[in-house]
């Protein structure tokens, strides 16, 4: 199936019907609900940055897929109880017969912020020094397996996080900018994608 084909199997899923208007705004996604997110930000910005490169079809059935699954993720007093959102919507891009190299790109798409904000201290402060070698293994042993397509994890996470971004590039508060450096410093990924690469200061500004 090719990417124009999965995204009209999307739009037609009940699992899309689903997350379309589920969401309200709250810290992180002021635009609420996984439709607007998707039509306003990621889509725009694909195609401002991507539309010429052979990867547009798969990253926008991305935008489309990524949070698919956050209707049906569970949480109890603030603690998630399910499967996270990330499992659930890889799970259902499966069903929808996406690709494996989108599911695993999927399921990686959050965990780069999740091991930005391990270096975060009690007090919420950003600390290098909480790079340790164990957190760094578990960095490489994520991000450097062999069926995840990083070059296409790269685009499709700047997508994601452009219009939330700062306007400094700095470790401390860019997690994008972070992950990226983490990847070319430890040498899972030879160069970062070309495009949008030198516009990091304007993505906060894409919506």
């Amino acid at each position: 199936m090719n990417g124009k084909e999965l995204v009209n199997n999307i739009l037609n899923s009940t699992a899309w019907r689903l997350a379309c208007d589920w969401g309200e705004p709250r810290p992180g996604h002021p635009e609420g609900t996984v439709g607007r997110h998707v039509t306003e930000q990621l889509v725009p910005f694909i195609e401002r940055w991507y539309a010429q490169l052979p990867e547009y079809d798969d990253l926008v059935a991305l935008a489309y897929l990524h949070d698919i699954g956050k209707p049906i993720t569970k949480y109890f007093d603030g603690r998630l109880v399910s499967e996270s959102h990330s499992i659930l919507s890889a799970r259902i891009a499966e069903e929808l017969d996406a690709d494996e190299r989108l599911v695993q790109v999927i399921l990686s798409n959050d965990r780069a912020y999740s091991h930005w904000r391990k270096l975060l201290d009690k007090d919420g402060v950003w600390q290098s020094a909480r790079w340790t070698e164990s957190r760094r293994q578990m960095f490489v042993d994520e991000f450097g397996r062999g069926n995840l397509d990083l070059s296409l994890l790269v685009l499709f996470h700047r997508a994601d996080n452009a219009y939330r971004r700062p306007a400094l590039l700095d470790e401390a508060i860019d997690s994008v900018f972070w992950f990226e450096n983490k990847l070319i410093e430890l040498g899972l990924i030879r160069e970062l994608p070309a495009p949008g690469k030198d516009c990091k200061l304007a993505w906060s500004q894409a919506v």
